[in-house]
């Protein structure tokens, strides 16, 4: 399977004439992926950046993340080949990237984003991620790239010139926010906020293909989350209700949502994101990222009729995207701190689920016909499936413990690991005595492509 490549440089870094970087495969991994290749000029040191230095790409260089096994319904199949990062930071004027005409030559990338980058330097401001912050970002990037399926004059430009070597070549134009508190935690919301401090980036999207944007948030202590941090899903009436983000036809499927790259008890003299300080160096508690309010033991009352929302309430915080990549490195411990408290990615919603390698290959579950279910409790609201793919990578590294903690009088506590077995997963179709995927008959409905499913509620 391919590899990774990832070289990252306070000042230039240049990929001279000659240079072959090769992140290439015979096979998919596992999960459905190639190589990846991250090249990055520019990177902060101690808040500073070199506004000289420069990312080039020059000709007579090879960047190559072919698959040999790609076929014609590799992407259908959830399967794609490697992706390009090329990252500089934004020009003082906030108009154009620090990077070089891109005159190498690149083999077999499903994608190649091209992060523009702006430093957020909160820590005289004691690092607080507040919503204007956040708004901040998507301000920022609609004035650098052009709004949601819009380009702006930046856009036009910075496209031509990187592709003035190589008309043609299909780049995604994204911006970048790097956050920094050089002395403390980066801390979202409080341990009373409300939902409307979440950081809800389903919509912020810019330039005509409406890409998604990169996170970085690097913190000298912590990095405290008592607000939840999304991407790829939107609508809704609150954020555990929302569902994936349909499908942009504008954008491959394994580059639908934000990326996010987050280092505690950061070592900010460094290029290198993930770098941290010595954990001896580090006073206790210090390196660490938290998720979540204290929900004690998340009771509800009603008996079998009790509500999800009851449980939910103000203690949904998750860090999650869809198809981006999540990437924590802490120098301490990673810890959840309530039962809803979760880290994932969930993909991007297939494109047309009806018609995956043939026009009207797969029926969707007919939800107007729904079965009894006395055994099984009162009947709650059905969820339609939404079927996904193009998850991103999660990626956590701790120097102590990845840990799920409670609250008592005491202060931290390990938390119960008990699971409640419920019905969660829904069912359609059956396997036949044969060992074949047998036909569904509900009433007046059949489905003649025996197209058996299950999904999660």
């Amino acid at each position: 399977t391919g590899g990774d490549i990832e070289l990252s440089a306070k000042g230039d870094l240049i990929v001279q004439s000659g240079a072959r970087l090769v992140a290439s495969g015979q096979q998919f991994d596992a999960a459905g992926q190639g190589g990846s290749i991250f090249l990055g000029a520019g990177a902060t040191r101690n808040g500073i950046i070199d506004t000289t230095a420069t990312l080039n790409v020059m000709a007579g260089s090879t960047i190559d993340l072919d698959v040999a096994s790609l076929a014609a319904d590799s992407a259908m199949r959830g399967q794609f080949s490697g992706t390009l990062h090329l990252r500089a930071p934004q020009n003082a004027a906030f108009t154009d990237i620090q990077m070089a005409p891109i005159g190498g030559t690149i083999n077999g990338a499903s994608s190649i984003l091209v992060e523009g980058y702006r430093l957020y330097d909160l820590t005289a401001s004691g690092g607080a991620l507040t919503t204007a912050v956040r708004d901040s970002l998507l301000t920022h990037g609609n004035a650098f790239l052009g709004s949601a399926g819009a380009a702006n004059a930046n856009y036009t430009a910075m496209l031509s010139r990187l592709t003035s070597l190589q008309p043609g070549l299909d780049l995604i134009l994204a911006p970048g926010a790097e956050i920094l508190n050089r002395t403390g935690s980066l801390t979202m919301g409080s341990t009373g906020s409300a939902v409307s401090n979440d950081w809800n980036l389903g919509t912020f999207r810019f330039g005509p293909r409406s890409a998604p944007g990169v996170l970085t948030m690097r913190a000298a202590d912590s990095l405290v989350f008592f607000n939840a941090l999304s991407d790829g899903f939107s609508g809704g009436s609150s954020l555990w209700l929302s569902p994936l983000n349909a499908h942009n036809p504008l954008l491959p499927a394994n580059t639908q949502s934000w990326s996010y790259r987050l280092t505690a008890g950061a070592d900010l003299s460094s290029a290198n994101f993930r770098a941290t300080q010595p954990l001896e160096s580090l006073a206790a508690g210090v390196g660490e990222l938290r998720l979540g309010k204290n929900a004690g033991a998340a009771t509800v009352v009603g008996g079998g009729n009790a509500q999800t929302a009851s449980a939910v309430a103000n203690n949904f915080q998750v860090i999650r995207t869809g198809s981006g990549d999540i990437d924590i490195t802490v120098a301490r411990n990673v810890q959840l701190l309530n039962p809803f408290a979760s880290i994932y990615t969930a993909g991007t919603q297939v494109a047309s689920p009806t018609s995956i390698f043939n026009p009207g290959d797969f029926s969707l579950p007919n939800l107007n016909s729904p079965l009894p279910q006395v055994d099984l409790g009162a009947r709650q609201q059905i969820y339609p499936a939404q079927y996904s793919l193009a998850g991103g990578n999660v990626t956590i590294s701790a120097g102590e413990n990845i840990e799920r903690k409670t609250r008592n009088n005491s202060g931290l506590i390990d938390d119960s690991s008990r699971q409640l077995p419920t019905n969660w997963l829904y069912r359609r179709g059956h396997v036949g005595d044969d060992g074949n995927f047998g036909l569904v008959n509900i009433g007046s409905f059949t489905d003649p492509n025996a197209t058996t499913t299950w999904w999660v509620d």
